[in-house]
């Protein structure tokens, strides 16, 4: 007992008993129960003869102190002591918070745990809990509530399963932090130094989460806004409406019918994970860089979204520029932003670009074969403002006098020159030889401002396609 063959024992203390357990027989124990108990204050402080490496609180313990309960101390070498808070038992001060609770020092370690079903209670201080460089902190098990700080750490601390409440700052971090279990926070987690690892479960709101993370399990983020970066291997779920720095988000994040806003510069705007669920607005300049996000995006009027249109998988609604890269255009894009082609782009069924489009010196491709039952295929925009001249190519049947067109529907931005680059014949090879004037129409709607071209030339260009009789 206590690492003695013979001759060990254990004393654990209370506020009005001691126990002594020593080895009887095979399997038993042997207890002496003294009536005269130990202060708290003095189990910590190493005050007590003897001196006792546990402590019990099985009831409410209301302090009177008008000062801290104490730093470990007192020992002839520093040890680990345990502080069990039972059956739902509170440690409280006097109310005031005007003085702090327990110190850890260094090369002392202190486990304080309770019972999962029945935790204790810490409440009530200035600074409920503290840990000193060099010293280590395990709390498991409990209730921290109603203090100015639940706990300072510049040494080790290690919170299992505990929940913080009513506190003005849950945790201020110097040291090194380990969450495991689950833990929820109900205010900040501070600190500009040390390091914070979660490999449990972390209810915490954005807002609240005041340091850098390494989230190797599962965060729960609450509403507010992030203002430091979560790294790591573990998964974000929002469980509120949350705005963060695109490079904030380190993890895969799961947005579970909530509006998640992005935001960022042309470096911190860099999306660091997938984004599911829910709706994604983007307040900023964001980059997808080449990460999904399969939710409903709106772009405000003012920002920009960068992104290739296969890594979004939900709706998209353009109130500010769209930086589109596409192989295929296979959605449609509300909204009264710009949307700038930042690739040349195939058409291959009716779609709309509700805003202005701006085709920035690329093609959009009318020829590929159409996935829908008729032969040819539309592209309608709101305007057409080319900073650098467009280019479509398109099929057209010349029998039928139909093929694939653009539809300009308002106009009231247009600008910039549009391109006819290639034509491809699909049918009407008996047409009878001649010149057919005003014969095809590829271009509907509103055309004011627009310079139109064709094969790059605004007078006498052409363009000639060959059949094998044509």
């Amino acid at each position: 007992i206590n690492s003695a063959t013979s001759g060990g024992s254990l004393s654990t203390a209370t506020i009005d008993r001691t126990y002594t357990f020593t080895l009887g027989d095979t399997g038993k124990l042997n207890v002496l129960v003294s009536n005269t108990g130990v202060a708290l204050k003095d189990f910590i402080e190493g005050t007590e003869t003897p001196q006792y490496l546990s402590y019990s609180i099985n009831e409410n313990m209301d302090l009177d102190y008008t000062t801290a309960i104490g730093t470990t101390a007192g020992r002839t070498t520093p040890v680990t002591l345990d502080l069990f808070i039972n059956n739902d038992a509170k440690l409280i001060a006097n109310g005031t918070k005007e003085y702090d609770g327990i110190t850890v020092a260094d090369g002392y370690t202190l486990n304080i745990s309770s019972n999962a079903d029945h935790k204790g209670t810490i409440k009530n201080f200035n600074t409920a809990l503290a840990v000193n460089d060099g010293g280590t902190l395990k709390v498991s098990d409990m209730n921290i509530s109603n203090n100015t700080t639940g706990v300072s750490n510049s040494g080790t601390l290690t919170l299992n399963n505990v929940n913080f409440s009513g506190n003005a700052t849950d945790v201020s971090n110097a040291g090194t932090l380990n969450l495991t279990g689950e833990n929820t926070f109900g205010s900040k987690i501070t600190g500009t130094t040390g390091t914070v690892t979660n490999s449990g479960t972390l209810n915490i709101n954005a807002t609240n989460l005041d340091i850098v993370l390494t989230n190797n399990n599962i965060l729960n983020l609450g509403e507010g806004t992030l203002d430091k970066a979560v790294t790591g291997e573990g998964t974000i779920t929002t469980t509120g409406d949350v705005t963060s720095i695109a490079s904030y988000l380190g993890n895969a994040v799961t947005n579970t019918g909530h509006k998640l806003t992005l935001t960022g510069d042309a470096t911190t705007g860099i999306l660091a994970s997938n984004i599911s669920g829910g709706n994604v607005t983007i307040g900023g300049i964001v980059s997808t860089n080449g990460k999904t996000i399969s939710s409903d995006i709106t772009v405000n009027d003012g920002a920009t979204l960068i992104s290739n249109l296969a890594n979004l998988t939900g709706t998209v609604e353009n109130n500010g520029i769209f930086n589109m890269s596409a192989t295929e255009l296979t959605k449609n894009i509300t909204g009264s932003g710009k949307t700038v082609l930042d690739t040349n782009t195939k058409l291959t069924a009716d779609r709309t670009i509700a805003g202005t489009l701006d085709m920035n010196g690329k093609t959009v491709d009318m020829q590929a074969e159409p996935t829908k039952s008729e032969e040819f295929t539309t592209l309608t925009v709101g305007s057409i403002s080319n900073s650098v001249a467009g280019n479509i190519k398109l099929d057209t049947n010349m029998e039928t006098a139909s093929n694939d067109k653009i539809n300009i529907t308002s106009g009231a931005n247009n600008s910039g020159t549009l391109n006819l680059s290639a034509i491809n014949v699909t049918a009407g090879h008996d047409k009878q030889a001649g010149t057919y004037d005003n014969y095809l129409t590829y271009l509907t709607g509103t055309t004011d401002n627009l310079t139109l071209t064709i094969n790059s030339a605004t007078s006498g260009g052409s363009l000639s396609t060959a059949t094998i009789d044509r």
